[in-house]
């Protein structure tokens, strides 16, 4: 409470709800973080879709990424985390890891334009990635820090999942093309 003293020299007591007044701000941002990311998705789509020459390809790089999102969110709702902005950027940093990882499994340095899919080289480079990232986000999971538990419980399983779905989204890919 602010004491204020109004034209006549009266003494008047102003409340400041500051929780209310943050909470408000919080909600603000997190919708106006939550449209822009909707708005970077349909870019990135786009993106894709053009560097492709092909929708139904952008899909087949989109869906696992939206795969490992949902199973993420899934995941984290039932067990009791309450989803925030860092929650959010946990899911960026997910799909845009995510996203590299079906783009090399789509077609990436060393797949074969007969079908043959990924080499072996770049499926070792990118097993070796993956298994780098996660100990050091499962530890960050692990943190009594709330800013990096929520980052590293969902950017650790994320990148796991990811890798885990690119491959299983791309061998029917693959089956189809031979």
């Amino acid at each position: 409470m602010l004491p204020a003293v109004d034209a006549g020299g009266a003494t008047r007591t102003l409340f400041v709800d500051l929780k209310g007044e943050a909470d408000a701000l919080y909600s603000n941002y997190l919708g106006e973080a939550g449209w822009l990311s909707l708005g970077g998705l349909i870019a990135i789509a786009v993106v894709i879709a053009v560097s492709l020459r092909s929708v139904p390809r952008m899909v087949g790089v989109m869906l696992p990424l939206a795969g490992t999102v949902a199973i993420i969110v899934a995941a984290l709702v039932p067990a009791g985390h309450q989803l925030t902005i860092l929650h959010l950027v946990g899911l960026l940093l997910v799909f845009a890891v995510g996203s590299n990882y079906t783009l090399f499994f789509s077609r990436g340095p060393g797949a074969q334009d007969d079908g043959e899919g990924i080499s072996p080289t770049t499926l070792a480079s990118l097993l070796f990635a993956n298994v780098a990232a996660l100990p050091g986000f499962g530890i960050l999971g692990l943190s009594q820090v709330p800013v990096l538990q929520a980052i590293g419980i969902t950017v650790g399983p994320g990148a796991v999942l990811a890798l885990v779905l690119a491959a299983v989204f791309a061998a029917p890919a693959r089956k189809r093309a031979a």
